[in-house]
């Protein structure tokens, strides 16, 4: 055991994971690379705390962590924090220790595939609404976008700066929206993963927890459609609303996806390996996550998980 995380006093363990996301926060300060690893885990601390002890005890972790964010940086750091981790990190702690009071198959009320699309969900809305209140209080959403990565690309690139910057003005809000989810998400998973190999978890993933929601194709289907539309209208931000969202609703659907490999991978020559060897090349290559978003996107026409599953099933 690592560290036995309920052998000490809850506001103990609170402390020292908010200050440890605290220090996380300054290392990252000192270099970019430094940065790029620990930005996506210092909220891994206070994972750990809410996963193992409760949501009190999180949010307290979690607030201790603010308020030292914001004596030690100042109001913009500790205001940044709050939008990048804080937030999230409530939400999906909230959701996954949401107490059960009408599944009969598990003490939690939401399964981890519902989360996904939840907090995708949430995103959506949000990003959506500000796009839309930007929008009538005359405020160029894409011009600001475009005047934020004119500032961020280094003049000294070879390609075409300009031609670049047209390229990425649609498209950024969604990756860096799917990228929160994610990292979220990730750090919530290897939270759970350690606190299960410790026997201190609340929650144990059950074969319940892959349901998923199945409207996300219609979701998809109508983004698509809003970038087509500014082909023929020159509206703008129907593309930036229409890919935005196209990205969101990826994001679900290639939660289904992995989840139709890994029971595939589940049995046969590959089993044990073959599932942990595509989640490899998927982050080396990218493009076979095309394919994942593929199978999720036609889930609910053929049900592909059920049958494979029935499938796996001994005779």
């Amino acid at each position: 055991m690592i560290f036995p995380i309920r052998s000490y006093p809850p506001y103990l363990v609170s402390l020292f994971a908010g200050g440890t996301t605290i220090v996380l926060t300054l290392l990252s300060s000192f270099s970019p690379f430094l940065s790029l690893f620990l930005n996506y885990f210092n909220v891994l601390p206070l994972f750990l705390v809410s996963l193992s002890l409760g949501l009190n005890a999180g949010v307290s972790a979690a607030t201790i962590a603010l308020i030292g964010i914001f004596l030690a940086f100042g109001a913009y750091q500790a205001i940044g924090f709050t939008f990048i981790s804080y937030l999230p990190f409530l939400l999906l702690s909230y959701l996954i220790l949401k107490p059960n009071l009408s599944r009969e198959d598990s003490d939690f009320k939401y399964p981890l595939g519902i989360i996904v699309s939840k907090v995708s969900l949430c995103v959506l809305l949000v990003s959506l609404t500000f796009f839309a209140f930007l929008y009538e209080s005359g405020i160029d959403v894409r011009g600001s976008i475009h005047h934020f990565l004119n500032d961020m690309i280094p003049p000294e690139l070879t390609i075409d700066k300009a031609k670049l910057v047209d390229q990425l003005v649609d498209i950024i809000p969604g990756i860096m929206m799917v990228s929160w989810i994610v990292t979220g998400l990730m750090n919530a998973l290897v939270a759970q993963r350690i606190l299960v190999k410790q026997q201190e978890a609340l929650r144990s993933l059950q074969e319940s927890d892959y349901t998923f929601e199945n409207y996300w194709d219609i979701v998809v289907t109508a983004a698509l459609m809003l970038i087509i539309l500014n082909h023929f209208f020159h509206l703008p931000l129907l593309s930036l609303i229409g890919k935005t969202a196209a990205f969101l609703g990826c994001l679900p659907m290639a939660a289904v996806g992995f989840r139709i490999c890994q029971l595939r991978f589940s049995t046969g020559r590959f089993k044990g390996v073959g599932f942990s060897i595509l989640i490899f090349l998927t982050f080396l290559l990218v493009w076979p996550l095309l394919i994942i978003v593929l199978l999720g996107f036609i889930e609910p026409w053929y049900g592909l998980t059920q049958r494979i599953a029935e499938k796996n099933k001994p005779d």
